[in-house]
C-alpha cells in the first residue's frame, strides 16, 4: 500500500484488462423474442453522449478525490482464465469481476448532488448488477423479461403479480452481453444481424419503461437511448408511417418472433433509437480526453437515477440533468463573459479612435500645428 488517493475520473479511467478472443464463439445471435410493435424505426447516432457534455455535467464531481486511501484495485491479479473469452458466460464472468466491481465501487463513493427529484435516487443507492437481481415484472403473456445486467436500487418494491414469492430490485438500466465475433456496432445497419441486439434492448428499455439502455462486449461499450411518440395522421408522404403487416412479417424474418402486446394495439407509434459506441482499448491512453468504458457506464447509472422516463424527444443533456446551481453558474460565467467581450471591444475601439485622433493632427495646416507647439499666434511667412 503506497497511501495514495485518486480522483472519480482517475479511477474510473484505469485501462480495461487486454483480452484474448481468438477462441471465441463466432455465428449469428440467437433470435430474441420481440414483439414486432416493439422495434425502433430509426437507429442513429446519440450525438451528445461525449466526454465534453460530461465534464459539463459531473466535472466537479468527478474531480473529487475518493477519500478512502488505496481505492481498490479490481484489474489486479485477475486469473488468466478470465482474459480468455470463449463464450457469453465468460465473457460475464470477466465483466463481473472488473467492470461491475469497478463501477458499482465508484458509485458507493460518488458524493451526492443534493438535487434528488422525486423518484430519483442517491449515487449510493444504486448499484451495477446481474440481471438475476433486476427482473422486469408484470409482461403481457409472460411472467418477467431478464436482462444480462440491471441497473438497480436497494429498495425491492417491484413485485411480480404472477409469482408473488418472487422480489425484484427496481431496475433502472437494462443491458445485455454480446460477443464482439458474433455483433458489432460497425456491422452494416442494413443487415439483420446489426439490428438484432438494438431491437432486444429496446425491448428491455420498452418494458422496464427507462430510456438508458446498453450492449457490452469485449470489444466496446454501446450505450443507448430510446424515445418514442405517437404518430400523428399526415398526408405526408415522406412522413414515416406505422408499419403495415406485411412490414412487421419482415421484421419477424429479420428474426424476431412476435409476442402479442396489447398495449400497442390499434396505435401508431413511432420509436427512434440512439447509440454511441465506446471502444474496449483506449488507444489515447487514460489521460485522453476520451471516454473509458467504466466512465460511461458511470455516468449512464448516473443519468438513470435522476431521470429516465422514456418521453417523445429530449433536449440538450447538459440543460436536462445540471443542477439549479451548476445552471445559475453557467448563466453567471456567460454573463461575465459577454462583459468581458464588451469590455474588451470598448477598449479596442478607444485605441482606434486615439490613432484616428493622431493621424488627423498629423494633417492639420502648419500654423494649427505651431499655435498649438508654442500656445500663442505666430504668423507663418
Amino acid at each position: 500500500m503506497d497511501g495514495k488517493t485518486l480522483s472519480l475520473i482517475d479511477y474510473l479511467k484505469r485501462p480495461n484488462p487486454r483480452v484474448n478472443s481468438d477462441s471465441s464463439w463466432e455465428g449469428t445471435n440467437t433470435a430474441s423474442t420481440t414483439d414486432t410493435h416493439m422495434v425502433p424505426r430509426q437507429i442513429v447516432e446519440w450525438k451528445d453522449f461525449t466526454h465534453d457534455t460530461l465534464q459539463a455535467i459531473y466535472g466537479d464531481i468527478l474531480k473529487v478525490e475518493i477519500l478512502e486511501q488505496d481505492p481498490p484495485d479490481f484489474g489486479r491479479h485477475l486469473p488468466f482464465h478470465l482474459l480468455h473469452i470463449q463464450d457469453e458466460d465468460s465473457l460475464e464472468a470477466l465483466l463481473v469481476r472488473w467492470n461491475n466491481a469497478v463501477v458499482s465501487y465508484a458509485l458507493s463513493v460518488t458524493p451526492c448532488q443534493n438535487n434528488i427529484s422525486s423518484g430519483g435516487y442517491r449515487p449510493n443507492e444504486i448499484h451495477m448488477a446481474r440481471g438475476g437481481h433486476g427482473w422486469i415484472p408484470n409482461i403481457p403473456d409472460k411472467k418477467s423479461v431478464r436482462p444480462d445486467w440491471a441497473g438497480i436500487t436497494d429498495r425491492l418494491t417491484h413485485q411480480n403479480e404472477k409469482m408473488p414469492r418472487r422480489k425484484c430490485y427496481v431496475s433502472i438500466l437494462p443491458g445485455d452481453s454480446k460477443l464482439s465475433t458474433k455483433w458489432r456496432s460497425s456491422l452494416d445497419p442494413e443487415d439483420a444481424e446489426f439490428k438484432r441486439p438494438f431491437f432486444q434492448i429496446f425491448k428491455y428499455c420498452e418494458l422496464a419503461k427507462v430510456r438508458y439502455g446498453y450492449l457490452l462486449t469485449q470489444e466496446e461499450l454501446v450505450v443507448v437511448r430510446v424515445s418514442r411518440r405517437e404518430q400523428e395522421e399526415t398526408s405526408d408522404s415522406d412522413a414515416p408511417r406505422r408499419m403495415s403487416n406485411r412490414q412487421l412479417r419482415n421484421k419477424v424474418k429479420e428474426g424476431q418472433r412476435a409476442i402479442h402486446n396489447p398495449e400497442d394495439e390499434g396505435i401508431g407509434i413511432y420509436r427512434v433509437l440512439e447509440f454511441k459506441s465506446i471502444p474496449w482499448e483506449d488507444e489515447a491512453g487514460t489521460a485522453g480526453d476520451n471516454l473509458s468504458i467504466n466512465l460511461a457506464l458511470w455516468w449512464l447509472h448516473m443519468m438513470a437515477a435522476k431521470e429516465r422516463s422514456i418521453k417523445a424527444s429530449y433536449g440538450d443533456l447538459c440543460e436536462e440533468y445540471l443542477t439549479d446551481h451548476q445552471k445559475s453558474m453557467k448563466a453567471a460565467s456567460e454573463v461575465r463573459d459577454t462583459s468581458a467581450r464588451r469590455g474588451k471591444g470598448c477598449r479596442k475601439k478607444n485605441k482606434r479612435q486615439r490613432a484616428e485622433e493622431s493621424d488627423n493632427e498629423e494633417r492639420m495646416e502648419p500654423s494649427r500645428k505651431v499655435r498649438r507647439s508654442f500656445g500663442y499666434p505666430m504668423q507663418i511667412d
